[in-house]
């Protein structure tokens, strides 16, 4: 079961990357928009993951694909405080995931760029 969870977590980490837009580095407002784009999409798989008690392998494969993006110079720079902390992907991919499943309890209310926008002020203001 767990080796078709994270298979699953691949194919979703792919299908963010292919959705992200192509005008390099990106800003977070973008990358959290094209998450949360998709994450709308994929509503049903992320309720039935949480329920079964797997919260954790959406954190994971958030911070595996931020730690990436980061690493690959596809996101702007951080602020030096953030860029240099070794805790900053896990807190943000926990309050990240956090996010998402409170969105998805209240019934995606925020559109995605407004989500974008919510957790850029968030994390950077």
């Amino acid at each position: 079961m767990q080796e078709i969870i994270s298979c699953y977590q691949e194919m979703t980490i792919e299908s963010y990357l292919r959705i992200l837009p192509h005008k390099m580095p990106l800003n977070f407002i973008q990358l959290m928009t094209a998450y949360f784009q998709l994450m709308q999409k994929q509503s049903e798989e992320t309720r039935l993951l949480v329920n079964a008690g797997l919260t954790n392998t959406l954190i994971k494969a958030f911070r595996i694909v931020y730690l990436y993006l980061t690493e690959q110079g596809m996101i702007k720079r951080l602020n030096n405080s953030h860029r240099n902390n070794k805790y900053f992907a896990s807190f943000m991919s926990g309050a990240v995931i956090s996010t998402q499943i409170q969105w998805l309890d209240q019934g995606m209310q925020e559109t995605p760029a407004e989500l974008g926008r919510m957790l850029n002020q968030l994390f950077f203001s």
